[in-house]
């Protein structure tokens, strides 16, 4: 009799947050995840928004009202984030490997 053959382990889903801004705020100023997660940033005022890191490695140009920006965050890590035309709108995303 031969073994069963090995299944790979199965892949883990994709996590996905999904936040936003209201009010001229981010409606979660502080998020923590896992490597692989997707944030959606849906604008839910009139007016148009960026979700843009300090650091510069990653921006989500002008969000206009109604739409979406998403990003992936592939490393671990603390990203700090402000709204380009509102800067005292300000964030942070801890990443921690998974």
């Amino acid at each position: 009799a031969r073994p069963a053959p090995s299944r790979p382990p199965a892949a883990r889903p994709a996590a996905r947050v999904r936040t936003g801004m209201k009010n001229i705020n981010y409606l979660q100023p502080r998020l923590q995840v896992t490597v692989g997660t997707t944030i959606e940033w849906t604008n839910n005022d009139p007016l148009p928004h960026t979700v843009t890191a300090t650091d510069k490695s990653f921006d989500s140009g002008l969000i206009p009202p109604g739409k979406t920006y998403r990003h992936t965050f592939t490393k671990a890590g603390t990203f700090n984030f402000f709204c380009v035309p509102h800067p005292f709108m300000k964030g942070t995303v801890v990443v921690r490997a998974q």
